[in-house]
C-alpha cells in the first residue's frame, strides 16, 4: 500500500498545486503517525 500510494504522488506532482501536495505530505505523517 505505501509503495502504491508514494508511485500516486510522484506520478501526480507533475501537475498539483504546492498546497495540494503540502496537504498530502501532511495527511501522510498524520496516516504514519497512526500505525
Amino acid at each position: 500500500m505505501a509503495l502504491w500510494v508514494n508511485s500516486y504522488f510522484v506520478e501526480t506532482v507533475g501537475g498539483a498545486p504546492i498546497e495540494i501536495i503540502k496537504q498530502y505530505v501532511a495527511n501522510q505523517r498524520k496516516v504514519l503517525a497512526l500505525v
